[in-house]
């Protein structure tokens, strides 16, 4: 609605000057608008679609740990290839999200998200037949640019169609979701790795990504972006679309001309500046040790399974048949470990805010390097798989908490800038991680241990 009011004055003929009409608009912004959505039908549907696409997404990352002993034995791989293969997805996908990390700001936030998943289909089919290692390590590549360039978007568009009380739950539902990727792998693997080999199960992967895919057909673009753009009528369509989803009725004069205050884009630089260095380089630094150890004990399970059966030291002695790589008893603590990042990704998300978000990276560091100390010891093999669930717990709860300190110690203008940039160079530790592991186990298993060590140690100093 639009008030118009008039005021004048008498001059000194007599006469009334009427000035111009004062135009006061009472139209309401897009945050009260997405606020008035609450939290119903429309919003389980975008986020069911999308988190099965952010389940596979996660499900990619951790492919090659389990994959690697197969791989290896069939094209017997070399040390150095085995690397290049286990860092080729962390390479591409720091790279990609640095310099083509924005394209979902120019070109539509569905728009990247069907792209990136669509690639992701057809490359799970493309790796089931790959004549050879080559064309393996090609979609590993693809991928890697795929989660570079739209492993972030779906977490963007989930919250940009919530209000403001639900935009936390909303970043749990996506780290959550793309968490119960190592969960789903695990499964799988353990169900149909030795039953179907490694290639049929690498499509087998894929199949969620269909329901995902159908439901983004239907979900509507997200408003502010189409709002921020200036294609407002759009905008009103894609409300309009979730008010019905939602059984709730829309201003049918809403012009949407002050649906959003357009904010200056942010660039890297301002992440340096305003008091904002010492937090950006200690955010980045600890995501970097973190997908160090992330990527290094997930390597490592499958490698240790390789240990001598009549030894109790960790030392390699041969690959066993292409057959059956790993046997089922491995797979069994591939699962169970897995399942601490489910585990402590709902840890973060609940005490995370209760206790502080720095006791909480503490205590997570701490937990972490206890459970890895015990990796160095011939256990029971009960209580070595609760012992890597515990290393798991720890490494993902550590990584969701510093996902919630990027983004809540920056303004606004700042928080996607910020998010996007720490965690993408936390792929470095990945790197690191995957070249060391692949280098140097058949040589030191313990180094590769003492790596996974101190990286849990350095946050506690």
């Amino acid at each position: 609605a639009v008030v118009s009011t008039q005021s004048g004055h008498y001059g000194r003929d007599g006469s009334l000057n009427v000035e111009e009409p004062e135009n006061i608009s009472t139209e309401k912004s897009l945050d009260e608008l997405t606020q008035e959505l609450g939290l119903e039908k429309a919003h389980c549907f975008v986020w069911s679609s999308l988190a099965s696409i952010m389940m596979i997404q996660n499900m990619v990352y951790l492919l090659t740990t389990v994959l690697m002993p197969y791989l290896s034995c069939e094209w017997e791989l070399s040390g150095p290839f085995e690397t290049a293969i286990a860092s080729s997805l962390s390479i591409t996908f720091c790279l990609s999200g640095i310099f083509l990390g924005n394209l979902a700001d120019n070109y539509g936030r569905k728009n990247i998200i069907v792209i990136t998943s669509v690639t992701h289909l057809l490359c799970g089919v493309l790796a089931a037949f790959s004549p050879n290692p080559m064309v393996f390590l090609l979609v590993r590549t693809l991928q890697g640019i795929c989660n570079g360039v739209g492993g972030h978007v779906c977490y963007v568009l989930a919250v940009e169609i919530v209000g403001f009380e639900y935009k936390e739950l909303s970043v749990f539902v996506m780290v959550f979701s793309s968490q119960l990727g190592g969960l789903y792998l695990s499964l799988m693997a353990y169900f149909l790795l030795n039953e179907i080999g490694w290639r049929y199960l690498c499509a087998a992967l894929m199949v969620p990504l269909l329901p995902g895919l159908l439901g983004l057909l239907v979900v509507p673009e997200s408003p502010r972006y189409l709002f921020v753009k200036g294609k407002t009528e759009e905008g009103i369509l894609s409300l309009k679309t979730l008010y019905r989803w939602n059984c709730r009725s829309f201003p049918e004069s809403y012009s949407g001309k002050n649906a959003v205050k357009l904010e200056k884009r942010a660039e890297i630089c301002a992440l340096f500046r305003h008091g904002y260095a010492k937090t950006t380089i200690f955010v980045t630094a600890m995501f970097t040790l973190n997908y160090c150890i992330y990527l290094t004990f997930a390597a490592y399970l499958p490698l240790d399974s390789y240990k001598s059966r009549e030894s109790t030291t960790n030392v390699v002695v041969g690959l066993p048949k292409c057959s059956n790589s790993l046997n089922q008893e491995a797979l069994v603590g591939t699962l169970v470990a897995l399942s601490g990042d489910v585990l402590g990704s709902i840890l973060a998300g609940l005490a995370g805010r209760k206790i502080g978000r720095i006791l909480m990276l503490k205590s997570l560091g701490f937990l972490t390097m206890l459970t890895a100390i015990s990796i160095y010891f011939d256990l029971n093999s009960i209580l070595k798989n609760i012992l890597n669930m515990m290393v798991r717990l720890g490494v993902t709860g550590f990584r969701q908490t510093l996902f919630y300190i990027a983004v809540e110690a920056y303004p606004t203008v700042l928080r996607s800038t910020s998010s996007g940039f720490t965690s993408c160079f936390g792929e470095v530790g990945a790197i690191f991680g995957s070249f060391m592991t692949y280098s140097i186990y058949p040589v030191s298993p313990v180094a590769v241990v003492s790596l996974m060590v101190d990286s849990a140690l350095i946050p506690l100093l």
